[in-house]
Protein backbone atom coordinates (compact mmCIF):
# COMPACT_ATOMS: atom_id res chain seq x y z
CA UNK A 1 0.00 0.00 0.00
CA UNK A 2 1.41 3.77 -0.92
CA UNK A 3 0.88 5.87 1.85
CA UNK A 4 1.44 9.46 1.59
CA UNK A 5 2.98 10.87 5.35
CA UNK A 6 1.26 14.35 3.87
CA UNK A 7 -2.10 12.40 3.80
CA UNK A 8 -4.46 13.54 6.76
CA UNK A 9 -5.13 11.53 9.44
CA UNK A 10 -8.69 10.37 8.34
CA UNK A 11 -8.44 6.87 10.06
CA UNK A 12 -7.35 8.77 13.35
CA UNK A 13 -10.64 10.71 13.86
CA UNK A 14 -12.67 7.48 12.64
CA UNK A 15 -11.30 5.59 15.30
CA UNK A 16 -12.22 8.33 18.18
CA UNK A 17 -15.83 8.68 16.49
CA UNK A 18 -15.94 4.96 16.85
CA UNK A 19 -15.00 4.75 20.14
CA UNK A 20 -16.95 7.75 21.22
CA UNK A 21 -20.02 6.42 19.60
CA UNK A 22 -19.15 2.87 21.02
CA UNK A 23 -18.74 4.12 24.83
CA UNK A 24 -22.38 6.00 23.96
CA UNK A 25 -25.91 4.73 24.83
CA UNK A 26 -27.20 2.23 21.93
CA UNK A 27 -30.19 4.75 21.21
CA UNK A 28 -26.74 6.84 19.80
CA UNK A 29 -25.55 4.30 17.75
CA UNK A 30 -28.96 3.43 16.30
CA UNK A 31 -29.81 6.93 15.72
CA UNK A 32 -26.18 7.10 13.72
CA UNK A 33 -26.73 4.14 11.91
CA UNK A 34 -30.35 5.35 11.22
CA UNK A 35 -28.89 8.62 9.52
CA UNK A 36 -26.87 6.59 7.38
CA UNK A 37 -29.18 4.12 6.38
CA UNK A 38 -31.61 7.01 5.25
CA UNK A 39 -29.23 8.95 2.98
CA UNK A 40 -27.52 5.38 1.60
CA UNK A 41 -31.66 4.64 0.67
CA UNK A 42 -32.09 8.08 -0.75
CA UNK A 43 -29.06 7.73 -3.16
CA UNK A 44 -29.86 4.53 -3.97
CA UNK A 45 -33.67 4.83 -4.36
CA UNK A 46 -34.56 8.86 -5.20
CA UNK A 47 -37.67 8.35 -6.28
CA UNK A 48 -38.51 6.61 -2.88
CA UNK A 49 -37.96 9.90 -0.99
CA UNK A 50 -35.39 8.25 1.30
CA UNK A 51 -37.09 5.51 2.65
CA UNK A 52 -39.89 7.57 3.81
CA UNK A 53 -42.67 5.05 3.27
CA UNK A 54 -40.98 1.80 5.54
CA UNK A 55 -37.79 2.77 7.02
CA UNK A 56 -37.30 -1.22 7.13
CA UNK A 57 -37.26 -1.91 3.35
CA UNK A 58 -34.46 -3.99 2.21
CA UNK A 59 -33.35 -1.82 -0.66
CA UNK A 60 -29.62 -3.91 -0.64
CA UNK A 61 -31.92 -7.60 -0.57
CA UNK A 62 -28.96 -10.04 -1.21
CA UNK A 63 -26.95 -7.99 -3.23
CA UNK A 64 -23.33 -7.02 -2.47
CA UNK A 65 -21.92 -3.87 -1.60
CA UNK A 66 -18.12 -2.71 -1.83
CA UNK A 67 -17.46 0.49 -0.19
CA UNK A 68 -14.54 2.34 -1.04
CA UNK A 69 -12.81 4.75 1.47
CA UNK A 70 -15.07 3.15 4.12
CA UNK A 71 -13.73 5.49 6.78
CA UNK A 72 -15.68 4.71 10.58
CA UNK A 73 -17.78 1.88 8.37
CA UNK A 74 -20.68 3.48 8.79
CA UNK A 75 -22.13 3.47 5.63
CA UNK A 76 -21.08 -0.38 5.46
CA UNK A 77 -23.39 -1.08 8.36
CA UNK A 78 -25.92 0.83 6.56
CA UNK A 79 -25.57 -1.62 3.59
CA UNK A 80 -26.06 -4.41 6.64
CA UNK A 81 -29.33 -2.44 7.96
CA UNK A 82 -30.31 -2.49 4.28
CA UNK A 83 -30.06 -6.48 4.06
CA UNK A 84 -27.23 -6.51 1.80
CA UNK A 85 -25.96 -9.94 1.47
CA UNK A 86 -22.41 -9.68 1.70
CA UNK A 87 -20.20 -6.30 2.14
CA UNK A 88 -16.64 -5.19 1.46
CA UNK A 89 -15.03 -2.27 3.13
CA UNK A 90 -12.09 -0.72 2.18
CA UNK A 91 -9.37 2.28 2.74
CA UNK A 92 -6.19 3.04 2.80
CA UNK A 93 -5.59 4.12 5.64
CA UNK A 94 -5.19 1.39 9.03
CA UNK A 95 -7.07 3.38 11.73
CA UNK A 96 -10.01 3.92 9.01
CA UNK A 97 -9.98 0.32 8.92
CA UNK A 98 -9.26 -0.75 12.26
CA UNK A 99 -13.05 1.50 13.11
CA UNK A 100 -14.94 -0.54 10.58
CA UNK A 101 -13.77 -3.85 12.01
CA UNK A 102 -14.67 -2.43 15.23
CA UNK A 103 -17.88 -1.58 14.83
CA UNK A 104 -18.51 -4.82 12.39
CA UNK A 105 -17.60 -6.55 15.55
CA UNK A 106 -19.99 -4.44 18.02
CA UNK A 107 -23.14 -4.90 15.66
CA UNK A 108 -22.35 -8.26 14.43
CA UNK A 109 -21.10 -10.38 17.22
CA UNK A 110 -24.01 -11.05 19.24
CA UNK A 111 -26.66 -10.45 16.67
CA UNK A 112 -27.84 -13.79 15.32
CA UNK A 113 -30.36 -11.90 12.95
CA UNK A 114 -27.05 -11.55 10.21
CA UNK A 115 -25.84 -14.50 10.24
CA UNK A 116 -27.05 -14.85 6.61
CA UNK A 117 -24.58 -12.14 5.86
CA UNK A 118 -20.67 -11.73 5.73
CA UNK A 119 -18.65 -8.48 6.44
CA UNK A 120 -15.08 -8.26 5.28
CA UNK A 121 -13.10 -5.42 5.68
CA UNK A 122 -9.69 -4.81 4.31
CA UNK A 123 -6.54 -2.88 4.18
CA UNK A 124 -6.02 -1.63 0.77
CA UNK A 125 -5.32 1.21 -1.89
CA UNK A 126 -8.03 1.80 -5.12
CA UNK A 127 -4.99 2.94 -7.36
CA UNK A 128 -3.57 -0.57 -6.47
CA UNK A 129 -5.09 -3.24 -8.99
CA UNK A 130 -3.70 -6.18 -6.28
CA UNK A 131 -5.23 -4.28 -3.57
CA UNK A 132 -8.50 -4.43 -5.17
CA UNK A 133 -10.96 -7.28 -3.65
CA UNK A 134 -11.64 -9.75 -6.70
CA UNK A 135 -15.28 -10.03 -6.46
CA UNK A 136 -18.24 -8.48 -8.61
CA UNK A 137 -20.36 -6.28 -6.79
CA UNK A 138 -24.01 -5.43 -7.53
CA UNK A 139 -23.17 -1.51 -5.89
CA UNK A 140 -20.13 0.00 -5.37
CA UNK A 141 -20.01 2.81 -3.05
CA UNK A 142 -17.52 5.42 -1.89
CA UNK A 143 -18.76 8.74 -0.51
CA UNK A 144 -16.13 11.25 -0.13
CA UNK A 145 -13.47 9.26 -0.36
CA UNK A 146 -12.32 9.09 -4.13
CA UNK A 147 -11.84 12.81 -4.50
CA UNK A 148 -9.15 12.15 -1.77
CA UNK A 149 -6.98 10.27 -3.88
CA UNK A 150 -3.73 10.98 -6.19
CA UNK A 151 -5.28 10.73 -9.43
CA UNK A 152 -9.29 10.58 -9.38
CA UNK A 153 -10.06 9.23 -12.90
CA UNK A 154 -8.36 6.29 -12.40
CA UNK A 155 -10.00 5.45 -9.02
CA UNK A 156 -13.35 6.18 -11.11
CA UNK A 157 -12.13 3.27 -13.42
Amino acid sequence: VLYNPETYNFGGNWQKYIRELSCSSRDDLQLSLGISRFHLVRFLSPDDEGGHSDDDRPVLQNLSFIDIGCGSGIHSAAALFSHARHIISFDQQEGSVSSTAALRHQLMENDNSFSDRSWDVYLGDVLIQSDLPEVLADVVYSWGALHHTRDLWTALE
